[in-house]
């Protein structure tokens, strides 16, 4: 996992933490984040994951009960819709495999969605730092690069 990834992870369950939602083996890497350590959970959830896809770590950390992990479906239609029904009521972020230009090469990354309508506000990745990294995309736009990226996500329900 690279530190970019580690980073939005990290973010992810920090948000989480704030919005009261914790998973009772993230506690202590939780508190490495306050003090600006954010691979403790990437190591967490490497840990979780044994090199399997993060999304899936994340549901065996918070309970596949409180996790949405959505299977790729066959199509766009299908799998905005499936996508839709799982937010419905859920006002928390989720995380998205993304394609993007890494210098000219096609790469893949986590990023953090705040919201999914008609426009995908991105929180991208490190809100700590001085960058700008929130951005909205165009609803085609992000289903293109979701896509690309194999049409992963994950987010823990409240």
């Amino acid at each position: 996992m690279d530190r970019t990834d580690a980073t939005t992870l990290a973010t992810y369950t920090y948000l989480l933490h704030r919005a009261g939602i914790d998973a009772p083996s993230l506690a202590s890497a939780v508190a490495a984040i306050d003090q600006g350590d954010e691979s403790a959970v990437a190591a967490l959830v490497e840990g979780a994951s044994n090199g399997a896809d993060p999304a899936l770590a994340l549901a065996s950390l918070y309970g596949a009960d409180r996790c949405l992990v959505l299977a790729p479906a066959a199509d766009r239609d299908t799998r905005v819709g499936a996508l839709r029904r799982a937010l419905f009521g859920v006002s928390l972020p989720f995380l998205a495999r993304i394609a993007h230009r890494d210098n000219g090469v096609l790469a893949e990354r986590w990023v953090i969605v705040e919201s999914f309508a008609t426009t995908v506000k991105v929180l991208d990745p490190n809100p700590w730092d001085d960058k700008n990294e929130q951005h909205d995309l165009p609803l085609v736009d992000f289903l293109v690069r979701w896509e690309l990226a194999g049409a992963e996500l994950a987010g823990v329900r409240g």
